[in-house]
């Protein structure tokens, strides 16, 4: 028996993963879209999300194309292919975001150092699924019952290389939050919703707009590297790589849509605001007191001791001194 047989919910589950986690990646995908272009702030990140959600889908029905078929092998390292680039697709999205937030410039070597590492596993892995697919004798296979092949080694490669990659996309940013100047309460607030998702591999929504969220579905990931690690051994072969299946399905939703939260709501704005303003003590040369000038990297306005208001006629134009630049 295949798994069609042997595990008769699975292709139910399957269903039902795909169609409502599908339609609400999907809902998150427009959402986010209409939010950013009624902001007028469409960028690069917004566009990369596009590729990675018709990925996203693509491999779904790929795959339950491939637990129906009576020779599901010969697609299955299709689906690792579409799998894997629509979750690089969706880490280079958060890594230009960050490229627009963080405007430092150890922080935008961090953000494209990450963008390197990414493209490079990507490469690299869809290279080797291409290779695997061409010449499958290259690699053994696990073989389950009723003729179910997979190929443990790459899989494994690829759900493996996620989980730190998640990991590093959640710390770097949580350690550059941290260095801005908030409220503690506000700041541990930030932070929290921005590391505990990762815990528990569920979305998390702010409920006002001072919060920031962003999760990453490590849980998943994890969940289905330990799966495949014990597929060889497991009294019950079929079972498990059904509960990987799943997992799968889940892990590609749940980062469509958690990929797509960050980027709309207004708190990421308010935290890029902080971040994106420096303040510095100059000399007046009139008065000779020290002022508190402000410099807004986004808008390249300065101001002195005021609030920046881009209708205000009472801006004073400086330029920035040496250190700042």
């Amino acid at each position: 028996m295949g798994l069609q047989s042997s595990q008769p919910w699975l292709l139910t589950a399957m269903y039902l993963v795909s169609i409502i986690g599908g339609s609400v990646a999907t809902v998150a995908l427009v959402a986010r879209l209409a939010v950013r272009k009624s902001w007028n702030t469409l960028e690069i990140d917004d566009y990369l999300m596009l590729p990675a959600w018709l990925c996203s889908v693509t491999g779904q029905w790929i795959l339950i194309v491939v637990i129906r078929s009576d020779q599901p092998s010969q697609l299955g390292d299709v689906v690792e292919l579409v799998v894997l680039l629509s979750r690089s697709l969706i880490e280079q999205s958060f890594v230009a975001l960050c490229l627009r937030m963080f405007v430092s410039l150890w922080q935008n070597w961090a953000a494209k150092a990450m963008a390197t590492v990414i493209s490079i596993y990507t490469v690299v892995l869809s290279a080797l699924f291409i290779y695997r697919t061409a010449c499958p004798a290259a690699f053994p296979s696990v073989a389950m019952d009723g003729g179910f092949g997979d190929t443990l080694q790459l899989a494994i490669a690829a759900t493996g290389a996620r989980i730190p990659v998640d990991l590093v996309l959640v710390v770097v940013p949580v350690l550059i939050v941290a260095r801005v100047q908030m409220k503690s309460m506000d700041k541990l607030r930030v932070i929290l919703l921005w590391c505990l998702p990762v815990a528990y591999g569920q979305p998390w929504m702010a409920d006002s707009d001072k919060r920031l969220t962003n999760s990453r579905p490590t849980a998943f990931s994890s969940a289905r590297l330990y799966l495949l690690f014990c597929l060889p051994h497991s009294p019950d072969p079929t079972r498990s790589a059904a509960m990987a299946i799943v997992c799968l399905l889940v892990e590609v939703n749940l980062a469509i849509i958690c990929g797509n939260l960050p980027a709309m709501l207004k708190a990421t704005r308010q935290v890029k605001d902080r971040i994106s303003t420096v303040v510095w003590a100059h000399v007046d040369p009139e008065s000779g007191r020290d002022e508190r000038s402000r410099y807004r990297w986004q808008g390249d306005v300065y101001a002195l001791n005021g609030t920046i208001s881009q209708n205000s006629s009472q801006h004073i134009m400086l330029s920035p001194p040496a250190s700042a630049m």
